[in-house]
């Protein structure tokens, strides 16, 4: 895997990533500074799908082998919880919008935040109004038109979120 430069003449390589951010700030406060900028604003998609990355990271889950990743697994859980308790409501929002970039982006951070295990999972379950009047459009099919070509579709991080239901459930089992 190549290199990531970070800011300096230092080389981060991609599994560095999760341990990087969690020795930077343990509580992971630059992504969500990050996001907070970004709030309401066109990037926001892009911010969401980092934090969804290093979310998914496996190098971030839980591994009892790893008494060094044991913290940096804690700590992301700790800020998937935290999205789920207190920023819900602006998933709800890039849910909402019309663009499908933005709502795919917030499918693929919900399947991340799911993902991690199944106390998380619960907290999304136990949470997420599944009711919303957009959330069964996101899983429909759409078929291209004729003289346009479709750049994003939702069906695909829909379906994603649903399987990380699953995923989580049949690990338990």
């Amino acid at each position: 895997m190549p290199a990531m430069g970070y800011g300096d003449d230092s080389e981060v390589e991609g599994e560095e990533l999760p341990k990087l951010s969690h020795e930077n700030s343990s509580k992971l406060t630059e992504l969500d500074q990050a996001r907070n900028l970004q709030l309401g604003k066109p990037g926001l998609s892009y911010v969401l799908k980092v934090i969804s990355a290093i979310l998914s990271h496996p190098d971030g889950v839980y591994n009892s082998n790893d008494m060094g990743g044991v913290g940096i697994s804690r700590a992301l859980d700790k800020f998937a919880h935290s999205i789920i308790e207190e920023k819900l409501g602006e998933l709800y929002k890039e849910l909402n919008s019309k663009e499908a970039k933005r709502q795919n982006a917030a499918l693929l951070l919900l399947a991340s935040v799911v993902r991690r295990g199944s106390g998380l999972a619960s907290d999304v379950a136990k949470s997420f109004d599944f009711k919303l009047s957009i959330f069964p459009k996101l899983a429909e099919y759409k078929a291209k038109r004729i003289g346009t070509t479709r750049k994003h579709s939702t069906r695909q991080a829909f379906v994603g979120l649903a399987m990380s239901f699953l995923e989580v459930g049949s690990q338990d089992c």
